[in-house]
């Protein structure tokens, strides 16, 4: 954990399919410090195939919205896969279609 007051967060608090192929996710940011550097994003498909983008977040920015093309349904999606962000809770950062 970082020194100081504040703190990372970071949560998916929706996956939208806006049409074939096409998907809306939404994050926000609980902490108290914005992230400054890239975001990953994994995740698997129904069919096991595997996706990944990277994303942004703006100074300031408390939530932004990643829209992300896939061949296939989603079936889940992680932030920061590979845990390089110092977060506080990482059990929001994946998100599991049912």
């Amino acid at each position: 954990m970082l020194a100081g007051k504040g703190y990372f967060d970071l949560e998916i608090t929706s996956l939208e399919k806006v049409n074939e192929g096409r998907y809306l996710i939404k994050v926000r940011s609980r902490g108290f410090y914005y992230w400054r550097a890239e975001i990953a994003v994994a995740g698997l498909t129904t069919d096991n195939k595997p996706f990944a983008t990277t994303f942004r977040m703006g100074k300031g920015d408390t939530r932004v919205e990643i829209e992300l093309n896939v061949e296939g349904d989603i079936m889940m999606v992680t932030l920061d896969p590979h845990e390089l962000i110092p977060e506080l809770k990482r059990t929001n950062n994946t998100y599991k279609v049912e």
